[in-house]
């Protein structure tokens, strides 16, 4: 004779949640660790241009900061047809100087965010120079390929707007003013070559970006 289906509740659903709930757990642990250390690395280059930035002068160095003491930057770097440029060259113009590294997602989506924003900068006569960090793209023989690669990728046909300019940053300049090699860092420069602004990640820090920039 057949049973009749009961209405006891199975125990089974129970038992295999549990590989979801330990498979969740882990994952946020590994976001909390990805978390800290992003903020730990931040700290750590606070720190060092603390000591970069300031000259033995007294600022407060932190994301977004004004300083409240001239700091003249200076550097160079090597632009897509090879030619060494540097940044005294460009006195009498203010630009945004900007460190990005091959495969960083952040860079990815902070370059269409500033492409965007190039008619904006550009009315504020703001220049943008995208700079590579020293060695991030491999040996110098090929790296402004893989720089070109990687921004025409995220950039599309922004890429060729004159407002900005590509290239690759010396060693020096990438360990001057980015010396925990993090990358999406951006500073920004006036006429007389003074850094006034500096903060991370464009797509996020945008409308602080553009409103430090129209002070140029």
């Amino acid at each position: 004779m057949v049973q009749p289906p009961t209405d006891q509740p199975s125990h089974r659903p129970t038992s295999s949640k549990r590989p979801l709930l330990v498979l969740a757990a882990a994952l946020t642990l590994v976001i909390v660790i990805i978390v800290g250390s992003l903020q730990l690395a931040k700290g750590r280059q606070a720190t060092s241009l603390t000591a970069t930035l300031t000259h033995n002068k007294s600022v407060t160095v932190s994301d977004g900061y004004e300083p409240n003491a001239a700091s003249t930057m200076h550097g160079a770097f090597v632009n897509l047809a090879d030619q060494p440029v540097t940044l005294s060259s460009y006195r009498g113009h203010a630009i945004m100087v900007w460190f990005i590294a091959g495969g960083c997602a952040s860079c990815a989506i902070s370059i269409p965010a500033v492409a965007r924003a190039l008619h904006t900068l550009s009315r504020d006569h703001v220049s943008v120079l995208a700079l590579g960090l020293s060695g991030d793209f491999g040996p110098a023989k090929g790296a402004s390929t893989q720089l070109v690669s990687f921004a025409k990728s995220a950039a599309g046909a922004s890429f060729h707007n004159r407002q900005w300019t590509w290239g690759l940053a010396s060693s020096t300049l990438s360990h001057r003013y980015d010396p925990a090699a993090i990358p999406d860092y951006y500073l920004l420069v006036n006429r007389e070559g003074v850094i006034t602004y500096q903060n991370t990640a464009p797509v996020s820090t945008m409308n602080q970006l553009l409103k430090a920039a129209a002070k140029l």
